[in-house]
């Protein structure tokens, strides 16, 4: 056994390994996750499901599941950080101006694929509901960015947009990034 423990000290540390490669699940932090819960409910079609611990339910845990088996959990901000998180989460809405200008905070986000994104678009819409996009990448990917309440992104894709059913005309990343430079950030 000794010889076996100076054998992996001396040819580095062994690779985990991962009971499955497949992700899990997202946390994602929110100043109210019931709000966030019932959002992606209405707009995803996400199911909520139960959280089996007492102590995170004390401090208002959320759970989703989403058709591929895997979990968000939205957890609220307690603690010492839910005024450092308040701060942040309205200089993120401030600054990405309802979801019209790409913002850094855009950047830390999960991605979802659905197979046609004209009706969520058109819906987002009609609710005023903040999102950027869609844009039409190079490869025919079509992406928006949702903000979702209170403070977090996801990104959907889709290999189909209608803009005559969503509503709402196409951009480029080109085009955004330009904008971007020519912005005063």
């Amino acid at each position: 056994m000794e010889l076996e423990k100076q054998e992996n000290r001396k040819n580095g540390p062994q690779a985990l390994r991962f009971k499955d490669t497949t992700l899990s699940k997202i946390t994602c932090c929110s100043s109210n996750a019931q709000d966030s819960v019932d959002w992606l409910v209405k707009y995803l079609h996400l199911k909520e499901i139960p959280v089996p611990d007492k102590g995170l339910k004390s401090i208002v845990t959320k759970w989703l599941s989403l058709p591929s088996g895997q979990e968000i959990h939205i957890c609220t901000t307690w603690g010492a950080g839910s005024d450092l998180w308040k701060t942040m989460t309205d200089q993120m809405v401030e600054s990405d101006k309802h979801c019209t200008v790409w913002t850094p905070w855009m950047i830390n986000h999960s991605a979802f694929a659905i197979d046609d994104m004209s009706q969520l678009v058109k819906r987002l819409k009609e609710d005023d509901q903040p999102f950027f996009g869609p844009v039409r990448r190079e490869d025919g990917v079509y992406q928006i960015y949702v903000r979702i309440p209170y403070a977090f992104y996801f990104e959907i894709d889709s290999g189909k947009y209608d803009v005559k059913v969503g509503g709402k005309e196409t951009t480029t990343w080109v085009a955004e990034t330009n904008k971007f430079r020519q912005s005063k950030h």
